[in-house]
């Protein structure tokens, strides 16, 4: 599986449980996440993240220095208060 979309499911996390070692693109538009899970991270071959129109406050520090191959990170239209440096 490469690519993974799951736009307006009114999710509140990305299922902690998801397997999928060679994702490449992985949409969640338009959901209810609040937070980013740094379970994220295990998705090491993720270029393409796609946040937008969720609730989103805060990018967790880590997350985009585990991601290497991640070209694309929208997170367009959430709530975000700060974007560590």
């Amino acid at each position: 599986l490469h690519t993974l979309i799951l736009r307006a499911n009114q999710l509140k996390s990305l299922p902690s449980d998801l397997q999928c070692p060679m994702l490449k693109v992985l949409d969640l538009s338009e959901n209810q996440i609040e937070r980013i899970d740094l379970n994220i991270v295990k998705f090491q071959s993720l270029e393409r993240l796609m946040l937008s129109s969720n609730q989103i406050r805060l990018i967790p520090r880590a997350l985009l220095r585990y991601l290497p191959q991640l070209q694309v990170f929208n997170i367009a239209s959430n709530q975000i208060q700060m974007i560590p440096n």
